[in-house]
């Protein structure tokens, strides 16, 4: 079911004045490691100032899928998926399902996002993820019944651009078992590195933290992922 944006939230997506008074706030914060234009923000539009942590939230997260993605990928892309007229019928929940057990089973890590169309307020599935070794374009083509569309991200724009979408709904960000998996090691590698930076903690130990990413790559080929059927 589409969550529709409340007034307060629609003010502050639209409201040009009321984006700037907290872009500059942000700024404020950290670059200069000033608070009070945020704070001054945060009281005077307390449900915007939420709303737009949100989004900050969904951001960074989505941010941090693409990067883990690259460490252990070449080639990551973004990709849209929607339902012809006889698709569209199906429940919301079921959609999501279908797409996201179809895109499982060719790619290793995904990053799902729901949306709306602005036009029709079609529901539509987009996308950042890296195939699995063996799979393809071939793969992603054959395996969809409707429209799709995929492009090679070249830059993290493609990040900012899902982020657009992410902004308008605000919906959970699906990901599946191996990406999570990524993120957790690769959280505990960044950890290891702080420590060594700010602690002194013996540089081997992070260079053992990130061999286990990479051994992880491998052991999720051989225990994680479920073979095409």
């Amino acid at each position: 079911m589409k969550v529709e944006m409340d007034a307060s939230q629609k003010e502050a997506f639209y409201n040009q004045e009321i984006r700037e008074k907290y872009f500059y706030a942000v700024k404020c914060a950290m670059k200069w490691e000033e608070y009070e234009a945020l704070c001054d923000f945060k009281r005077e539009y307390p449900e915007q100032f939420s709303f737009f942590q949100k989004v900050h939230r969904l951001r960074s997260e989505i941010n941090k899928d693409l990067q883990v993605m690259k460490m252990v990928s070449s080639e990551i892309y973004f990709g849209t998926l929607t339902f012809n007229a006889a698709k569209n019928l199906n429940k919301e929940a079921c959609k999501r399902k279908e797409a996201f057990e179809k895109l499982k089973r060719i790619f290793k890590y995904v990053l799902l996002v729901e949306e709306y169309g602005g036009v029709n307020g079609r529901f539509h599935i987009h996308f950042l993820a890296a195939f699995k070794n063996d799979h393809n374009f071939h793969n992603f083509t054959k395996m969809w019944h409707s429209r799709q569309n995929i492009k090679e991200v070249k830059d993290d724009n493609v990040g900012k651009y899902l982020v657009s979408y992410v902004v308008k709904d605000l919906p959970r960000l699906h990901r599946n078992r191996e990406l999570c998996w990524l993120r957790k090691k690769y959280t505990k590698y960044k950890r290891e590195v702080f420590m060594n930076e700010v602690h002194k903690t013996p540089e081997s130990w992070v260079h053992e933290k990130l061999h286990d990413i990479f051994d992880l790559d491998e052991w999720i080929d051989t225990l994680y992922v479920k073979p095409v059927v």
